[in-house]
């Protein structure tokens, strides 16, 4: 192979590793940030840290220049009072450069979380 070509394939996987590495550490920031978040629940005021997690979901619109997308994540949790919590956190661009997590909590039925979890849904 050519050192052109070489060079270029280095080239590809170093930004795909980079990107995937970008994606990767804005997944936990918003994770991080859900964790301190206060939560109005139907079983009272909760912090991330007092709800069980057992399904994260997270997406992230790409930014302009390579800056950080506005993100969207679902944790589906439990509550210490054995309630099935839907958390979603939504980025929302507030003026023009300034970016403002709301937050929305959905109680869920058994039925309603099992069929969201593929993984519950198949007796995993």
């Amino acid at each position: 192979m050519a050192f052109e070509t070489i060079f270029a394939l280095a080239l590809v996987a170093l930004i795909v590793a980079l990107a995937y590495w970008q994606r990767g550490s804005s997944k936990l920031a918003f994770n991080v940030e859900f964790e301190s978040a206060i939560f109005e629940t139907p079983a009272g005021r909760l912090s991330g840290r007092d709800l069980r997690v057992v399904h994260y979901v997270f997406q992230e619109l790409r930014g302009n220049e390579g800056g950080r997308g506005l993100r969207t994540g679902w944790w589906y949790c439990i509550a210490p009072d054995s309630r099935r919590l839907m958390v979603i956190g939504q980025d929302d661009l507030v003026g023009m450069t300034r970016v403002e997590t709301k937050w929305v909590v959905r109680q869920l039925t058994e039925a309603q979380m099992r069929g969201a979890l593929p993984a519950l849904r198949d007796g995993d």
